[in-house]
């Protein structure tokens, strides 16, 4: 188990493993690299170009890597506030991520993950009882 605080260049390797193997599904690591702001401040303005992205792209050829991974290393190690694992979970979530976004959760705190199912199991519940009033009239 890790801290929300621990820097995403200093995850586990398991964690790591998962994240770029989902990251790589349907290219999300370009639409997580193209979010990222300056400093990890949702007020500066955004940390990397299209042309950073095509850079990851020919790194990956020449260096047989995924792009994710590198990307996660150019991202963990630059900047003068560096990421951690809450600043990732909450950019994965906001771009609707989840499996990736989930997949740190798990590892980093299980009591809110559960607070996430058991308040998504109240709304279905509640949208239960919308339906039944809806077929009544």
């Amino acid at each position: 188990m890790m801290l929300e605080t621990t820097e995403v260049r200093n995850m586990d390797v398991s964690l790591k493993f998962q994240l770029v193997n989902l990251l790589d599904i349907n290219d999300g690591w370009k639409t997580l690299m193209a979010n990222v702001t300056v400093d990890c401040d949702p007020n500066k303005s955004l940390k990397y170009t299209v042309d950073h992205i095509k850079l990851i792209e020919m790194a990956s050829q020449t260096q047989r890597r995924f792009c994710s991974a590198i990307f996660l290393e150019e991202w963990g190690t630059s900047g003068n506030i560096r990421p951690n694992l809450k600043i990732l979970m909450d950019l994965l979530f906001e771009l609707k991520l989840i499996r990736a976004a989930e997949c740190v959760a798990s590892k980093i705190m299980i009591d809110r993950r559960i607070d996430r199912l058991e308040t998504s199991m109240h709304f279905f519940n509640m949208d239960e009882y919308t339906d039944n009033d809806n077929s009544e009239n």
